[in-house]
């Protein structure tokens, strides 16, 4: 007996698509990307441009590394520059770290040798009429092997701060930071900084932000309240040297909880992750924020996902700007797992609230969206490395603007906000093969998109079933 085709699917074959992915945000990738670049690896956000890591990029050599700077303009987020170290070499890693601001990047290299096996460097580029120029490359001034000195940046006007988080001043693996100034004619490191009680193993300067005349740094794995508890410190330059102002950790900090693993700074606020700290969950994370009354910095606030659950990372990566922060939860499942999730939070004078939860609408096991996140005034930055639409560990990075997003709706495959039959036609398409498949498609939860999500869909479309 001959099969005949189901009616809805009929009817849905005749109707025109012109794009399988979701326009619910703006998705980025590098113009040459490739397997195993990791595009997203390392994000930054400053005004109207963004900067992306791409670590694995080989362009100069294996792992030699790139990033990548995009620019808004009025029709949109478009790849302004892709650069490279101008003495760049095979698993350099260029790009494990990124920061911008105004005219300014600085981009990571922890693993480049000039002062040694891994000793690392930075590289400084500045915006001009032509574009954007490599100004200065900058390495510690008694950097030595296995320091990975530009595992972590942060650069806000003529300063810059740079992480080694290996070196072993202090023990073995203590960790320190160097802060670099620019004099109207280059970049000269002003100080080198080590925690007041830093010891073996803590990693001091695992993570760093810098803001004005303030500076923090994260110890990750210092003991105060226990193994690997984790604290920061926070530094001020008086106009002559840079100060240890105080040192911070959890109220309720714990063993494990890593607290510092992330720090972001912005005026007199900060923002501390704590991915491990387990209050919903094994590692279901947090963050903490400080605020500074004049006199001293004190914990205004615990933040914690309203839906966190065990091993979601919360408090991974964090970035604050004025009133907003966000903050990461790369091992979030929604999407499948460590697909990965962001979290909005907003200060309304009185208290931290949870504004919106951010997930990519294509989302999908392994791309560790989230794994770090910038923001800058009304835009946030999310990267994901490990998403492989152009090839294995490509990645990508998002762009979201706050004060527009709005959750996906369940089935909404076009991302215009709307569940229509049109979506019922992209899930078609994942079925047959015609379309790249999201587990956003798999309505029916069977692991794969086939025709029942499709008639799910239309069904939800017409108002017949909720999804």
């Amino acid at each position: 007996m001959k099969r005949r085709m189901p009616l809805f699917i009929s009817v849905l074959l005749i109707m025109v698509l012109t794009a399988c992915t979701s326009a619910s945000e703006v998705k980025i990738m590098a113009s040459d990307g490739a397997a195993y670049d990791q595009f997203g690896y390392s994000v930054s956000i400053s005004g109207d441009y963004t900067i992306a890591g791409a670590r694995g990029d080989d362009g100069v050599g294996n792992a030699s590394g790139s990033a990548y700077i995009w620019k808004r303009d009025g029709t949109g987020w478009n790849e302004q520059a892709k650069i490279t170290a101008s003495d760049g070499k095979a698993y350099d890693y260029f790009g494990d770290s990124v920061s911008i601001s105004g005219d300014y990047a600085i981009v990571g290299a922890g693993c480049d040798d000039d002062n040694g096996n891994a000793s690392g460097s930075a590289y400084i580029w500045k915006r001009d009429r032509t574009g954007w120029n490599e100004q200065a490359k900058i390495t510690a001034s008694d950097g030595k092997a296995y320091d990975y000195f530009g595992d972590s940046v942060s650069i806000s006007g003529d300063y810059a701060i740079v992480g080694a988080p290996w070196a072993d001043d202090s023990g073995d693996r203590s960790g320190s930071a160097y802060i670099f100034e620019y004099n109207g004619t280059g970049w000269n490191e002003q100080a080198k900084i080590t925690a007041s009680d830093g010891a073996a193993y803590d990693l001091f300067g695992y993570s760093v932000s810098i803001s004005g005349d303030h500076a923090i740094v994260g110890a990750q794995r210092d003991g105060d309240n226990g193994i690997r508890s984790g604290s920061a410190y926070i530094f001020e330059y008086n106009g002559t040297t840079w100060n240890e102002e105080a040192k911070i950790t959890a109220n309720d900090g714990a063993e494990y909880d890593y607290f510092g693993i992330s720090v972001s700074i912005s005026g007199d606020t900060i923002i501390v992750g704590a991915p491990h700290d387990d209050g919903s969950g094994s590692s279901s994370g947090s963050a903490y924020i400080f605020a500074y009354n004049g006199t001293a910095w004190n914990e205004e606030a615990k933040i914690t996902a309203n839906d966190g659950a065990a091993y979601d990372l919360f408090g991974y990566s964090v970035s604050i700007s004025g009133d907003y922060t966000i903050v990461s939860a790369c091992g979030d499942d929604d999407n499948g797992n460590l697909s990965g999730s962001a979290y909005i939070f907003e200060y309304n004078g009185a208290a931290w609230n949870e504004q919106v939860k951010i997930t990519a609408s294509d989302g999908e096991e392994d791309d560790q969206f989230s794994c770090m996140v910038s923001i800058s005034g009304d835009y946030v930055l999310v990267g994901a490395h490990g998403e492989d639409s152009r090839g294995t560990l490509s990645g990508s990075a998002y762009i979201y603007d706050i004060q527009t997003y709005e959750p996906p709706i369940t089935g909404d495959l076009n991302g215009d906000d709307l569940l229509t039959p049109a979506d019922a036609v992209i899930a078609l398409q994942m079925a047959a093969g015609s379309c790249e498949p999201t587990t956003a498609a798999d309505i029916s939860d069977g692991g794969v998109v086939n025709s029942l999500d499709a008639l799910m869909i239309l069904q939800a479309a017409v108002g017949a079933i909720m999804l």
